[in-house]
């Protein structure tokens, strides 16, 4: 008999999947990472988030699939509806604050935190 293992995800949690593995969702979402935790949800069976996280990273209740289970088509469609929504200049706009934000966690995170090796490779491959 198999037992599956469902991790419910709050901000506060770790990911401890992926190449950013090591940041908590909340931090991810203040680096407005919010595609790349949508691709989570929809790639990984095992993984699910907590109402309040689904909400803030954008996932309607009509997208909201079983776990466990994935739908990465369902993903492309989410993903495609909101870039369709935002105009060229509004993107600008939005590439310039993520900028800004990345710079402002970064120096944060520097002043309070030590690194580890993975995480210092990560800053200075610029995966982060």
């Amino acid at each position: 008999m198999d037992t599956i293992i469902l991790r419910t995800l709050t901000e506060k949690s770790t990911l401890g999947v992926g190449k950013l593995g090591y940041l908590k969702v909340g931090e991810l979402m203040k680096l407005e990472k919010h595609p790349y935790l949508r691709r989570i949800y929809y790639t990984y069976s095992g993984i699910s988030f907590c109402a309040e996280v689904l909400r803030k990273i954008g996932i309607p209740e009509d997208y909201l699939i079983a776990k466990p289970g994935i739908n990465p088509e369902l993903c492309d469609k989410l993903n495609e509806e909101k870039q369709s929504k935002i105009g060229f200049f509004e993107r600008q706009h939005i590439r310039k604050r993520k900028k800004g934000n990345k710079i402002e966690y970064l120096g944060f995170v520097r002043a309070t935190n030590t690194f580890s090796k993975r995480e210092l490779q990560a800053i200075n491959h610029n995966k982060f």
